[in-house]
């Protein structure tokens, strides 16, 4: 963590240098980088823990991208219709499920870490293609959902 400080304040003041009339370290441009870093560092503090057991995993961005799927499709309108924070909680329950199932064939049947989790990493992003119902080449996510909102506020940028 002390690391990633200073490469942090360097990066900073190089950008402030290149750009004109100080734009990179207005407050407004800092705080929009930070909050669309949020998402990267809680990845990067799960790794980092991952690592730390001289392990690894490939499948960190894919059982995201499907817990966000998964999200989306329980707060759509005329299925599961669920308040938006239930959705998360479930997709979060869901998510952990996997890593636990990942960890525990890890752990106890000593499959090496760099097979179990590219087993994952290429397995985890089918789901959200059939989920959002992809299979045949058309994902779409374009049905009305009342809840977007506030789903799409979560990761700033998106819509």
């Amino acid at each position: 963590m002390l690391l990633v400080c200073p490469g942090l304040a360097l990066v900073a003041v190089s950008f402030a240098e290149i750009t004109p009339v100080i734009a990179y370290l207005r407050p407004s441009n800092l705080f929009y980088i930070f909050v669309l870093s949020t998402v990267y560092m809680v990845l990067a503090m799960a790794a980092t823990v991952v690592v730390v057991l001289c392990e690894i995993d490939l499948s960190i961005g894919a059982v995201a991208l499907m817990g966000g799927a998964i999200a989306f499709k329980l707060v759509q309108h005329p299925k599961p219709n669920l308040p938006w924070w239930l959705a998360i909680l479930i997709s979060l329950v869901l998510c952990g499920l996997i890593c636990t199932l990942q960890g525990t064939l890890i752990s106890c049947l000593k499959i090496p870490s760099f097979v179990v989790t590219l087993v994952g990493y290429l397995l985890f992003p089918c789901i959200p293609i059939l989920t959002l119902g992809g299979a045949d080449g058309f994902a779409s996510v374009a049905s009305p959902v009342p809840q977007l909102p506030v789903l799409s506020h979560l990761v700033p940028g998106v819509l």
